[in-house]
């Protein structure tokens, strides 16, 4: 038998009275009078028949494995009933309970080292975390980190520490980097410590030039956004009285562009050219009378001059005092060239 000795004849005093009959146990009992028996005090044999038990302490011996933990025994040469070992659970479990006790049947008490809960994935600025195991959010268990368009994630997931908390990621704005170059203008950056996603860029062209946008802005791929400066256009040149203008090239209105003037006969211009201007406007030009100059009256004599120019057209007559004959033409008129000719 298991933790008791079986005592025969002679191994226990003589009593009187008999007090169990036919016991049979399984080994299983806690008390012997737990075992099948006839009843008390009811037998049918005589003393040489006597048994008797004498019980000893029940051992539980060594203590078992347990997973994610272990056992140690408080006093490590006592394994007997009711002897308590502690569990001491591995970094990221807990145990349900703190001891095991040697039990009266020979065997240790429960326990289980559970993992520690994190509980639900923190909230993320600019993302989102998404769990592998929806169910599962103990020791180890992991959640990917998805940011929001224009962010990145310093880390791709998170994991349940064994303090039951989560570890940490930030979603941080994606960096365009420095502005890049643009022809015919510049660009300047709003805040020029930030160059990262949403950020903004002024757009400045250069005189004659204007830009098809305002601003320029960091975009989610990580590259800024177009601009062009292109040329003011002035548009078709203006009615010049007395002239033309003819473009140098006549598919071309836009700044810096050329038309040369050409004058009417009789007329001269002050300039040879006109330039499409960084304000979008042509300069001018005027194409005026060319001037014979003013003739000095004859001796003896005066001019009649009746609009009193001296220019293309004008028509002046000559007339003597009285006394006087006028020799050769009365009139004289400002010709082309600009001379004047009888």
């Amino acid at each position: 038998m298991s933790n008791g000795t079986i005592l025969h004849p002679g191994d226990f005093p003589t009593v009187s009275g008999k007090w169990l009959d036919d016991v049979t146990c399984t080994g299983t009992e806690s008390s012997i009078v737990n075992c099948v028996h006839t009843g008390w005090c009811m037998n049918d044999c005589g003393y040489e028949c006597d048994v008797g038990v004498a019980c000893g302490e029940a051992d539980c011996g060594s203590t078992p494995t347990i997973l994610n933990g272990v056992y140690t025994i408080l006093n490590t040469t006592n394994t007997r009933y009711a002897s308590l070992a502690n569990v001491t659970c591995d970094a990221g479990y807990e145990p349900n309970v703190n001891q095991i006790m040697c039990q009266a049947n020979t065997t240790w008490g429960d326990a289980d080292c559970i993992p520690k809960d994190c509980g639900s994935t923190p909230v993320i600025p600019n993302g989102a975390y998404t769990l592998l195991n929806t169910e599962n959010t103990t020791y180890a268990s992991l959640a990917n980190v998805t940011c929001d368009v224009g962010y990145e994630s310093n880390v791709s997931q998170i994991m349940c520490h064994a303090n039951e908390t989560w570890a940490t990621s930030n979603c941080i704005p994606k960096d365009c980097g420095a502005v890049p170059a643009v022809m015919n203008g510049v660009y300047t950056l709003l805040n020029t410590s930030n160059t990262t996603y949403g950020s903004l860029a002024n757009v400045t062209c250069d005189a004659g030039y204007e830009s098809n946008v305002n601003q320029i802005i960091c975009q989610a791929n990580t590259t800024w956004g177009d601009a062009d400066c292109i040329s003011k256009d002035c548009g078709s040149t203006p009615v010049i009285p007395n002239g033309a203008y003819t473009l140098m090239n006549t598919e071309n209105t836009t700044y810096a562009s050329l038309a040369n003037v050409t004058c009417d006969v009789g007329y001269e211009s002050n300039v040879s050219q006109i330039m499409c201007r960084a304000n979008a406007t042509w300069t001018k030009a005027n194409c005026i009378p060319k001037d014979c100059g003013r003739l000095e009256n004859p001796q003896h004599g005066y001019i009649l001059n009746p609009i009193n120019t001296t220019t293309y057209g004008t028509i002046v007559t000559f007339t003597c005092t009285n006394g006087y004959t006028l020799t050769g033409s009365r009139v004289r008129m400002c010709d082309v060239i600009g001379h004047s000719v009888a």
